[in-house]
């Protein structure tokens, strides 16, 4: 790949170290950090609603869950150690599966505006199984 006049040498370099697909291990490698982050605001100020139906421990449980499946995952993806990213994805997985369940509760008991979080939290889920399809067979990315 020729790199463009405007690219640095050692960021075009960089990103010559990314397996194939590039966009697509980029994209994910962001997905995990915004787990990251999204997962350490659940032990800086978590979403009270969520808070109030998981009880405390329960929802420092939920933040961990995405505080480690993102690290897993973003630790992994651009280098091809799937087996490192399928638990990230696993315990990923679960962090969106316990807040569907509290959702889905909150939606049922109140009756309030969450069909969108529902909505947000099955995309969510669904491209972690999408990822999860295309790295199931081997250990290792195969091509790398």
């Amino acid at each position: 790949m020729i790199r463009p006049r405007h690219v640095p040498r050692w960021l075009h370099a960089l990103f010559m170290r990314i397996k194939e697909p590039r966009s697509t291990r980029l994209a994910f490698f962001c997905i995990y950090l915004i787990l990251v982050l999204g997962g350490s605001s659940a032990f800086t100020g978590p979403p009270t609603s969520i808070d109030d139906t998981l009880g405390s421990a329960l929802t420092l449980l939920w933040g961990a869950f995405f505080i480690v499946g993102g690290i897993l995952g973003a630790s992994s993806v651009l280098r091809g150690s799937w087996w490192v990213e399928r638990v990230g994805l696993l315990s990923s997985g679960t962090a969106f599966a316990m807040y569907a369940v509290v959702i889905t509760f909150l939606q049922i008991q109140q009756a309030g505006p969450y069909l969108m979080q529902l909505c947000i939290i099955a995309v969510a889920l669904t491209t972690l199984t999408l990822r999860w399809t295309q790295i199931r067979r081997y250990a290792y990315d195969p091509e790398g």
